[in-house]
C-alpha cells in the first residue's frame, strides 16, 4: 500500500463542481476521469479509490422511483486493503436529511461486528457478532451492502452475512412460511436512501467502490475466471453459500471455458439484470475471454436481455480460438 493514505473521497452521480479529492483520483463522474477497472460488469458506477479512509457516494436519484430503478434491488460494493490488524470500519446508508437507515461497524482488534439503526429519532445498536476472518497485513477485503426491499437489506463482509435471515409468513394463494433476507426494523426504510458513507481508522484503506444491480470481483482475480466464479459464488444465494442473505443468485456468476477454466466464455449467458432490463431477465453479453470485460464497454451493442430465449448472438468478435487451441503456426 502507499506510504501516505488519502483522507477523503466524495462522489455524486450528479456532481459537476469542485469536490474534495485525493491525488490521482478525480471523482466527477460526468467527466469520466476515473480509472475504470475491468473487474465488474453492468454496474452503474465502478471506480478505483486512491487508498482513502473516508468515502461517500449519493445515488443521484430518489430510491423510491421504480420507473427509474425498476426494482428496489441495489448493491454497494466497497473494497479495501489492511496494512495491520487494528482497523475499525464504519459504513452506513442515510436519507437525504442525513438520518441513518442502517449501518455496520467492524472492529478488527476485537474481531467483532455491530449494526445500528435509527429508532425513535435516536441511533441504537441493532445486532452484533464475531467476524469469521481476521484482519492481517496485506489482506484484501470487501464489504457489500445489499438492498432488496425497503425493509429487507443486509451487510456482507468477506463472504460472511452480518445478520440472520428471518422466517416470514406470506398469504399469497396459500399461507406459508419462507426464509427472507433480514427484516430491518429501522425508523427509516431503504426507499428513503440517498447517501452511502464509510470511514476507516487504523491500518487500512478503501481502494475501490462499485454500485448498481451488477456483478463485481477483486481486480487481483481478473486473470483467472475460475477464481472469479468462486468468489461470486461464495457471496451468492446458493443453498450451500449465504442462502437468502447472499448478494445475487448463484446462476448469475461468470461462466468459464470448459477445459480452459482460466478463460471466460466469450458469450456470457446469464448476467445480472440492471435497471434498464425491461423484463427483469438476465443479460447475455459478449465479453473479453481474458478479462471478462464487456466488449467495447457497449451494453446496447453487445448485450441482449434473454427474455423468452432472445439470446441468439454468437459473439464471434470476442471468440479467441488461440486461447483454446493455441496458435496454429
Amino acid at each position: 500500500s502507499p506510504d501516505v493514505l488519502c483522507t477523503k473521497a466524495v462522489v455524486s452521480t450528479q456532481s459537476t463542481g469542485s469536490i474534495p479529492r485525493c491525488t490521482m483520483f478525480l471523482p466527477i463522474l460526468g467527466l469520466l476521469a476515473i480509472v475504470q477497472p475491468v473487474a465488474a460488469i453492468l454496474c452503474d458506477t465502478d471506480q478505483e479509490l486512491d487508498y482513502v479512509q473516508e468515502f461517500s457516494f449519493n445515488i443521484g436519484h430518489d430510491a423510491d422511483d421504480l420507473d427509474y430503478w425498476r426494482t428496489y434491488h441495489n448493491s454497494f460494493f466497497l473494497y479495501g486493503e489492511h496494512s495491520g490488524n487494528d482497523a475499525v470500519i464504519n459504513a452506513g446508508y442515510y436519507t437525504k436529511d442525513g438520518d441513518l437507515i442502517y449501518s455496520i461497524k467492524l472492529d478488527c482488534a476485537a474481531n467483532s461486528w455491530t449494526s445500528y439503526i435509527t429508532k425513535e429519532d435516536a441511533v441504537e445498536e441493532y445486532l452484533s457478532g464475531e467476524l469469521e476472518t481476521s484482519c492481517q497485513d496485506g489482506d484484501i477485503f470487501d464489504l457489500i451492502f445489499k438492498v432488496e426491499q425497503p425493509r429487507f437489506m443486509n451487510w456482507i463482509y468477506d463472504a460472511q452475512a452480518l445478520g440472520d435471515p428471518e422466517t416470514q409468513t406470506t398469504k399469497f394463494r396459500n399461507t406459508k412460511e419462507r426464509q427472507r433476507i433480514q427484516y430491518v426494523k429501522s425508523q427509516y426504510k431503504a426507499h428513503l436512501g440517498w447517501e452511502f458513507k464509510a470511514t476507516i481508522s487504523g491500518s487500512a484503506a478503501f481502494t475501490r467502490f462499485a454500485f448498481g444491480k451488477c456483478t463485481t470481483w477483486p481486480d487481483s482475480l481478473t486473470s483467472n475466471c475460475t477464481d472469479v466464479a468462486n468468489y461470486i459464488l461464495e457471496r451468492s444465494k446458493g443453498a450451500a453459500r449465504l442462502y437468502v442473505s447472499g448478494n445475487i443468485l448463484q446462476t448469475l456468476t461468470m461462466k468459464c471455458v470448459d477445459g480452459k477454466p482460466q478463460y471466460y466464455q466469450w458469450l456470457q449467458t446469464a448476467l445480472h439484470p440492471d435497471k434498464e432490463s425491461k423484463n427483469g431477465a438476465p443479460y447475455c453479453c459478449c465479453v473479453n475471454m481474458e478479462t471478462g470485460a464487456l466488449y467495447e464497454d457497449d451494453k446496447d451493442k453487445w448485450c441482449t436481455e434473454d427474455y423468452l430465449n432472445a439470446c441468439t448472438q454468437l459473439c464471434l468478435e470476442t471468440y479467441q480460438s488461440e486461447l483454446i487451441y493455441g496458435d496454429s503456426e
